[in-house]
């Protein structure tokens, strides 16, 4: 029988046989081995000569148990997800071989020992080092007990929840003006379209739904997260109603309207036709006319005005929206309100921020920053700036007049001007971000002052017409007329034709054709954020955004022309078809 020659593993034990044709034999050790040639260590996965006259011996290695938690965080600190993993305590054995002139000592399992598992304090307590505090889901953690390779959702926050503004639910409808085809011979009922808003005195005519407060968030480190803040004016019941018990409820026979979150009920004078016989019209309600207003004549009403027919060479003034359904020739119509309540209100805002811009000044004149006494601002107010405190009151007194909810400057009046809370006010910087929240208040009041009212006519020629709120063109559009609103002019027909004049609108215009071939110049007027859409415009017309104005020198379809900010030129795209 031949002899085996090289090297094995029995038993957990290496023996070395040698050849007699002087082979060569060598052994490596590989993972989880440590192997020794005459006490020497040897390293991994490098083979070594031996022979039987070598002392080889070897010891196994222990992989320790572990236990490990892994935590991940979302950007937006309102998320954690955790893993969970265990490493047994493992032992290992050599594992037998037969022969071979080249061996590989390699191993076996032996014995595995699984690790503790985790209990759910453990993991609020790891949850805690990182400062993870809030919104910890139990639930979680107790799934995650036995192990999981895959993220588990075991912390959220809360997200914070908007306010919901106060909203009314309108009991009435709206008069909704038709504008006659040209061409129709249909007859309208003007007198049961001007009354659909009628109403009766003791009508539940609207609804208040009252505002629901949101609620703050917290991430989940227990950080307040500030809910969004909501500005909305309170709901208002004016002229000939009443708020009762969340209704507005109509104290006389009228037609109702809602602006600016106020509604009313107006009283009714109805006419067939103003002329020399009825003579001029003063009224402080609304005025329905169900014919024309003739020539040389003035109308002056305190809320609406409907004329089913034309306005000839007439003065027209309201308070309310106008509708004239047919044409307005050479006549001047003008349409606005003051909300009153809310200019008183940003007057003593004006007065306010005056005192407080005089008191900056005068510090900045003494080089302070900081204040070395408490009671500085205190002190000054009382010797120079006597009106502060007074009108800062004054302020607050509005506010709750006018049942406004969560005001910024109201919170920062009450907690650092009014009484000895003055002494709060530490630096120029506190007086600086006081003079910040009230510049965002007058602004926001500024914007609401007037009163939005919108103008709807059908056609006009050489007249001067100014709104508050939108004009509306419903029919063959305007000749060179002026026509100037505080928000949109459109002309609701693609076919409409504004041919020269000034259109000037405090946002957008929106047209059918403007110009003619004849080239008649049509100046269209908007801020630089604004924006002028036509179905056909001539050539001649001139575009004005903001300063900057450009005239058109071909003809064009379908524009929508913008001011390009930062190329800060006028530049024509198209409209979708």
């Amino acid at each position: 029988m031949e002899k085996e020659v090289g090297a094995k593993v029995v038993n957990g034990k290496i023996i070395i046989a040698d050849g007699i044709n002087g082979e060569i034999i060598t052994i490596k050790a590989k993972e989880n081995v440590n192997l020794f040639i005459n006490d020497v260590e040897c390293e991994k996965f490098k083979p070594y000569e031996v022979s039987s006259k070598d002392k080889i011996t070897y010891n196994c290695e222990t992989t320790p148990a572990k236990r490990e938690v892994n935590i991940t965080i979302s950007e937006d600190k309102m998320k954690a997800y955790m893993t969970v993993e265990y490493i047994p305590k493992t032992e290992y054995k050599i594992k037998d071989r037969e022969f071979y002139i080249n061996l590989a000592v390699s191993t076996e399992v032996l014995l595995k020992e699984e690790p503790e598992y985790f209990t759910v304090q453990e993991l609020y307590k790891k949850l805690k080092e990182k400062g993870i505090v809030f919104g910890i889901k139990e639930e979680s953690l107790e799934l995650i007990l036995k192990g999981c390779s895959s993220e588990v959702l075991v912390a959220e926050g809360l997200e914070p929840v908007k306010d919901t503004p106060s909203e009314v639910k309108l009991f009435f409808t709206p008069t909704q003006m038709v504008f006659p085809e040209p061409d129709s011979n249909e007859k309208v009922d003007f007198k049961n379209l001007f009354r659909i808003s009628n109403v009766n005195a003791g009508d539940k005519i609207a609804e208040i739904i009252p505002e629901i407060p949101g609620k703050n968030g917290m991430n989940i480190f227990g950080k307040v997260i500030e809910r969004e803040y909501i500005r909305s004016l309170p709901i208002d019941a004016s002229k000939g109603c009443k708020i009762e018990n969340n209704h507005i409820i109509s104290l006389i026979d009228g037609k109702a309207h809602i602006a600016n979150r106020s509604v009313s009920v107006n009283p009714i004078y109805t006419v067939e036709s103003v002329n020399m016989e009825t003579c001029n019209i003063k009224f402080y309600g609304d005025v329905e006319v169900y014919d024309s207003v003739q020539d040389n004549m003035f109308v002056s009403a305190g809320g609406s005005l409907d004329v089913s027919q034309n306005v000839n060479m007439a003065n027209v003034v309201t308070g309310g929206e106008i509708t004239i359904l047919g044409n307005t020739i050479n006549s001047k119509i003008l349409s606005g309100q003051v909300d009153i309540r809310k200019k008183e209100y940003s007057d003593v805002l004006t007065e306010f921020k005056n005192i407080l811009v005089s008191m900056i000044e005068y510090i900045n004149g003494l080089n302070l920053q900081n204040f070395e006494r408490k009671d500085f601002v205190k002190t000054l107010t009382e010797k120079n700036f006597g009106n502060f405190q007074k009108v800062a009151l004054n302020i607050i007194s509005l506010n709750i007049k006018n049942k406004t909810k969560r005001s910024k400057l109201v919170d920062f009046i009450k907690g650092k001007i009014l009484g000895l809370n003055i002494l709060e006010i530490k630096s120029i910087y506190d007086l600086k971000t006081l003079l910040n929240i009230l510049d965002n208040e007058i602004d926001y009041y500024d914007k609401n002052i007037i009163v939005p009212l919108d103008i709807r006519i059908g056609y006009c020629q050489e007249c001067e017409i100014k709104s508050t709120g939108n004009i509306i063109i419903g029919g063959k559009g305007e000749y060179t007329s002026k026509l100037t609103a505080m928000k949109d002019i459109i002309f609701t027909r693609s076919d409409s034709v504004a041919r020269g004049g000034v259109l000037s609108a405090g946002q957008n215009i929106s047209l059918g054709v403007v110009g003619s071939r004849a080239y008649i110049p049509t100046t269209l007027m908007v801020p630089q954020y604004g924006r002028i859409t036509a179905a056909k415009a001539y050539a001649n017309t001139v575009f004005c955004f903001g300063r900057t104005k450009v005239t058109l020198d071909e003809d064009l379809k379908n524009i929508n022309v913008y001011f390009n900010s930062e190329k800060r030129a006028i530049e024509f795209g198209k409209t979708a078809l």
